[in-house]
């Protein structure tokens, strides 16, 4: 079962590949961490009937091509359960805190421009149970617990990992991810 799942991931991570530079590489990186979050064991119990992944972003506006990637990638299945996608604008931790109770939500992605505010939202996250994904490094140094990284001289961004966090978070990542993954200490 597991090597079905693994070939349809990279069937589908190579075929992405094809597709327009900037468009791919947020498809990419967002497979990448769908894939990984099959790998908690604990996230089955707090979903619930599907996946509510949520793209957090600044005050400042919404990222339009990062959530038409969501969409896009929100076709897979983790761990057997459908996947959600909605947009949130960050405007305040009270606010956040509302929205992840009122839509069940189970992942956050961070969008680029909250890094003053990652401190606040992974307390936030952590006192729910959501996992925090990115593809940010200064982002899992703050708190984060999962991001794709890009590498140098390839399109194939690395699943990096914030221990710490992601157990603060509720999560019971399998030992097979944490031997792939990068780790990043706070």
């Amino acid at each position: 079962m597991f090597r079905r799942r693994s070939c349809y991931f990279w069937l589908i991570l190579f075929s992405l590949g094809a597709r327009e530079v900037y468009a791919a590489t947020d498809e990419i990186r967002l497979i990448v961490l769908l894939r990984a979050l099959a790998y908690d064991e604990a996230l089955a119990a707090r979903a619930g009937p599907r996946i509510v992944v949520a793209l957090l972003t600044p005050g400042t506006g919404s990222d339009t091509a990062l959530f038409a990637s969501l969409q896009a990638v929100a076709k897979v299945t983790v761990r057997g359960l459908p996947i959600a996608v909605v947009e949130l604008t960050y405007s305040g931790a009270d606010a956040l805190a509302s929205e992840l109770e009122q839509k069940q939500i189970s992942a956050v992605y961070l969008a680029a421009g909250l890094d003053a505010e990652v401190p606040a939202i992974v307390a936030i996250t952590r006192a729910h149970k959501v996992r925090t994904l990115s593809s940010s490094e200064a982002y899992l140094r703050l708190g984060a617990s999962l991001a794709a990284l890009d590498t140098a001289g390839s399109d194939k961004p690395r699943l990096a990992v914030n221990i710490a966090a992601s157990k603060q978070e509720g999560m019971a990542l399998s030992a097979q991810l944490l031997q792939v993954a990068k780790h990043i200490e706070p």
